[in-house]
């Protein structure tokens, strides 16, 4: 989640039907760095793909595009807005037919990031 404050909604989401490793978080990172605008600060979890030596290796690259990560401390959920953002969509915002068929799931859930700060907003307060 890319935002100017945790109040703003901003998302700035990738979507895959493969795995997510190490090379697809690098990948989906490098992008960002390279279409964001100003100084920013990515929030992490401690997941394997984002510890690993090949995301260790770019952290200078980033640093140097004036991007900084910060890891949450481990076994802290209640700390990453992104899990507040998947209850959300889990719980209350998916519709009972998203769960018809993959190919509905994977609509919805799109169409739910893309609504993300317009129809579908969290109070972060």
């Amino acid at each position: 989640m890319s935002a100017k404050s945790k109040s703003t909604n901003d998302l700035v989401a990738y979507t895959t039907d493969g795995n997510v490793n190490s090379d697809t978080f690098i990948a989906c990172m490098q992008n960002f760095v390279e279409t964001r605008k100003g100084p920013t600060v990515v929030v992490l979890d401690n997941a394997p793909m984002h510890r690993c030596e090949k995301v260790a290796q770019m952290i200078p690259r980033w640093q140097e595009m004036d991007v900084a990560l910060f890891f949450l401390p481990r076994y802290s959920p209640h700390l990453n807005p992104i899990e507040i953002l998947w209850r959300k969509m889990k719980y209350e915002w998916m519709p009972f037919s998203a769960y018809e068929s993959w190919n509905a799931l994977t609509h919805a859930v799109n169409d739910l990031i893309c609504s993300f700060g317009n129809t579908h907003t969290i109070n972060f307060a």
